[in-house]
């Protein structure tokens, strides 16, 4: 059965029902995104922008899917809050499971929300892994991700930034001042993400960082 899946394409974590992030497993359903290795590399820097915060601070993953980035948010301090969204029921359910399987309810909070829409409150710390792949692109993606990945986690839109560019325009009216966000990007997005974001003046830092293979991968904005 393993292999006759493995020859229709079918992802290994699905097979297996779980992957590994960072140093901790997590449960991935059918319909819901895999996190790849950059997705850890911005958990990383997640992690690591926790240490300047305050403490009890707050933090939202937009998007959350499996759950992997509140998880790894949540376990770096004991004292952060992490409001975790999603629109996908899906997605939903598998953060959830996830969440009480790490015994991490009373840190992670896993709330229905097409972005923004149900969030008013304000953070210290936004991180977002949002569909970027340019539509006409989806079909040059590898079987495993074309075929088994939910199209929503990959869709960006006919640029690809379509949902990189709501979070970007909301995102200033949910952070603290001094606060930042961390998102996933395209490997060719810098440019235009960085003109985008640029031209609103709620900025005072904006920058683009790249992955461990040298491609242009993180936005990294910082309110006033």
């Amino acid at each position: 059965m393993l292999v006759s899946a493995r020859a229709r394409r079918v992802p290994l974590p699905l097979l297996e029902g779980q992957t590994g992030f960072l140093d901790f497993d997590i449960a991935v359903h059918p319909g819901v995104f895999v996190p790849r290795s950059e997705t850890e590399e911005l958990a990383e820097r997640a992690v690591s922008a926790l240490r300047s915060l305050p403490r009890c601070p707050r933090a939202l993953d937009l998007g959350t899917g499996t759950g992997a980035l509140a998880l790894a948010i949540a376990q770096a301090r004991p004292d952060v809050s992490v409001v975790a969204v999603d629109a996908s029921p899906r997605a939903l359910a598998c953060a959830r499971r996830n969440v009480r399987a790490h015994g991490l309810d009373e840190q992670v909070e896993v709330r229905k929300s097409d972005w923004f829409s149900h969030v008013p409150e304000r953070f210290h710390l936004i991180v977002a892994n949002p569909p970027y792949v340019a539509r006409p692109d989806l079909a040059t993606l590898e079987p495993e991700v074309r075929q088994y990945e939910p199209r929503q986690a990959l869709d960006g839109g006919p640029d690809g930034l379509s949902a990189i560019r709501i979070v970007l325009a909301e995102a200033p009216r949910h952070l603290f001042s001094g606060g930042a966000i961390l998102v996933e990007i395209g490997h060719d997005q810098g440019e235009a993400v960085l003109r985008f974001a640029r031209a609103a003046s709620s900025w005072v830092e904006t920058r683009v960082d790249s992955d461990l293979s040298g491609k242009e991968r993180f936005f990294i904005g910082r309110c006033g």
